[in-house]
């Protein structure tokens, strides 16, 4: 049996060699609504047994006659899975870092929805991502994308930093974008739905000012199911919560899929303008305590 790094260069090899022959042909696209029906229904009755909830506390998007991007947080778990019931129309899906779905029955089952899948980590492979969703959007069709790029294991970002691929697609094709925002709690998945932000009236120059406006349209969203939920005091949640409890939770439901923190830490998008507290204070790690050094280590009041 194949390594799965040898399917994953395999099939991104096939991507481009598709893409220099010129072949950005679309497949699937008379039989994709019948499809996205059917596997909606099925992770409807998987969500069933496993005994999870989908809350959908606000849908304030309308329809249009526009293709849409839909564009959730990413909060790992089953979170894609709730995004297809809950936004109740066909939409392709845009899979980064699928070497699981390959030869595998959760590939085929996004396969016969209809999906574009990549690795993030090669530019080449995101550029032809971005072309054949473009497609899709002028044939009509609508696409799910989370714009994150990875998930969202910061224990204070509401929503990480945003690529711009998202916010470029929309441009240039005249798009809405539908900003989704998810909370789990246990098995309850918590879903507000946003308005249509209208993508025409911005240039491809201002793609970085969309991408800003989406997500600051995400953490509001995020904020506003944060203030239905119960209020948990500090001192009840315990010091190793995020290693054993977040951490653990986001990636339960992964199944047999290898995806890992440090895949996340890879993937996510890192503004070059900005520098995380995390690598700030790396020095911390390597410093041997000494008299010359304490006023470092002493907490500040």
């Amino acid at each position: 049996m194949r390594s799965l790094q040898s399917l994953e260069d395999s099939y991104r090899q096939k991507r481009y060699d598709r893409y220099d022959s010129g072949n950005m042909n679309i497949r699937h696209l008379l039989g994709h609504r019948v499809a996205n029906r059917i596997m909606v229904m099925l992770i409807k009755v998987q969500r069933l047994i496993k005994r999870q909830k989908l809350i959908i506390i606000n849908d304030r998007h309308r329809i249009t006659d526009r293709p849409t991007i839909f564009a959730p947080t990413h909060i790992g778990g089953v979170d894609a899975e709730m995004v297809f019931e809950a936004v109740q129309k066909p939409a392709w899906f845009m899979v980064a870092d699928s070497r699981e779905m390959y030869r595998s029955f959760s590939g085929a089952m996004l396969d016969f929805n209809g999906a574009i899948c990549f690795d993030s980590d090669h530019k080449k492979d995101r550029f032809i991502a971005k072309e054949r969703v473009k497609e899709l959007m002028r044939k009509g069709q609508n696409v799910i994308a989370f714009p994150e790029g990875a998930y969202n294991i910061s224990p204070n970002q509401l929503v990480m930093h945003l690529y711009t691929g998202t916010a470029e697609i929309a441009i240039s094709t005249g798009a809405d974008i539908v900003p989704i925002a998810l909370v789990r709690d246990g098995r309850n998945y918590y879903v507000n739905i946003g308005k249509i932000i209208d993508a025409r009236k911005y240039s491809l120059e201002q793609k970085h000012e969309l991408t800003e406006l989406l997500r600051e349209a995400l953490a509001s969203m995020v904020w506003e199911i944060l203030e239905q939920l119960p209020v948990t005091k500090r001192g009840d949640i315990a010091s190793d919560y995020y290693e054993n409890v977040f951490l653990e939770e986001m990636f339960a439901d992964n199944g047999n899929y290898t995806y890992t923190v440090e895949d996340v830490r890879n993937t996510m998008f890192r503004p070059k303008s900005i520098t995380e507290p995390d690598e700030v204070y790396s020095f911390m790690h390597k410093l041997q305590p000494k008299k010359e050094n304490a006023f470092l280590l002493r907490n500040s009041t």
